[in-house]
């Protein structure tokens, strides 16, 4: 980044035309005193390449014993860098949030002292969910492996979890999620937090389920006839067989 030499005038010159007015009144302002501070981010056009710049203005009135403003303060600092990557940020939140539902990918976050959820997956702000919610949809033979992995998560017992559970959303039946998470720390070390994805995996059982169907039927079948039998998958290149005296093998 090139080193701009920043100051009131320069900023003034160089500001963005849809900034221009913004970085007047706001100086204005203050130099009248109906506000003491103004803290903004504005964009600037340097003058040998047309490259955007960003400088952050802390604009502060000092004042005399009557209150009258008798002097104003503003330092102005480079930002640039930290502007380039919050604009990578936003368009990476904006592919997320297109590239996640798509994958029936839910990313969250549980926050430990408020014992609520809410989704991060970039689409859009999501109302809070409490623990107990969560808990109700799930499948009354899977919540207490969901209780007791987050009860370690939050402990701090454990750096992550990986489980499987059955999940009934808005009303809907049954469907399999996976579910990945990791503990946040603060700064004096406790979990504050706990971020992870909720996968559906209900399409994947359900073609699993129906490929060991199939391939008990086939052991069945050439266990009766007494043959071998083999199918190859064309796409993982494997080949399994089935024999009345081994059974199925890949």
């Amino acid at each position: 980044i090139i080193q701009l030499p920043f100051n009131a005038e320069y900023v003034f010159q160089h500001i963005a035309p849809q900034y221009r007015g913004q970085y007047i009144e706001m100086f204005l302002r203050v130099k009248n005193g109906e506000i003491s501070t103004d803290r903004r981010c504005y964009s600037l056009i340097s003058s040998t390449n047309n490259k955007p710049y960003y400088v952050e203005t802390f604009t502060y009135g000092t004042t005399d014993v009557s209150g009258k403003v008798t002097r104003i303060l503003q330092t102005i600092r480079n930002v640039t860098e930290n502007q380039e990557k919050l604009h990578e940020l936003k368009s990476l939140k904006h592919i997320l949030g297109k590239a996640l539902p798509s994958a029936g990918i839910v990313a969250w976050r549980y926050d430990v002292s408020t014992h609520s959820f809410r989704r991060t997956d970039f689409a859009s702000d999501f109302h809070k969910t409490s623990f107990d919610e969560i808990c109700s949809c799930i499948h009354p033979d899977d919540s207490n492996k969901m209780i007791s992995a987050f009860n370690k998560l939050s402990q701090g017992e454990t750096n992550n979890a990986h489980l499987t559970i059955r999940m009934a959303l808005q009303n809907a039946d049954w469907q399999t999620y996976e579910i990945y998470a990791i503990p946040m720390h603060n700064d004096i070390g406790s979990v504050s937090a706990i971020i992870g994805i909720r996968r559906d995996i209900s399409e994947e059982n359900e073609v699993e389920n129906r490929l060991k169907e199939i391939s008990k039927k086939a052991t069945a079948m050439v266990e009766v006839a007494g043959v071998g039998l083999f199918v190859y998958n064309s796409i993982d290149k494997s080949l399994i067989t089935y024999s009345h005296q081994t059974g199925s093998n890949k």
